[in-house]
């Protein structure tokens, strides 16, 4: 039996990865817990804290697109590829 695997399915799966590892990072953001009874000073305060994880967030998010990018530049690089697995 013969199969047949495409580069486009390679290029694809690797796409859900990155968009997988993007997505988790979001969901694993921590939001503060900001009560009914905070004044506005309070809720600012919070939100500040929590600046460095957010920063964080942002370089990571921009490390994973950098590779993103570099990866697809690697693949464009790739003219008429067929990997044919017998």
């Amino acid at each position: 039996m013969e199969y047949q695997l495409r580069l486009d399915h390679i290029i694809s799966f690797a796409d859900a990865i990155f968009a997988f590892s993007i997505t988790f990072m979001a969901i694993s953001l921590n939001i503060p817990n900001l009560a009914q009874n905070l004044t506005q000073a309070q809720v600012i305060d919070k939100l500040l804290e929590s600046i460095p994880e957010f920063e964080i967030y942002v370089i990571s998010f921009v490390i994973i697109g950098v590779y993103w990018i570099a990866y697809h530049q690697i693949f464009n690089q790739i003219v008429d590829s067929h990997w044919i697995m017998t």
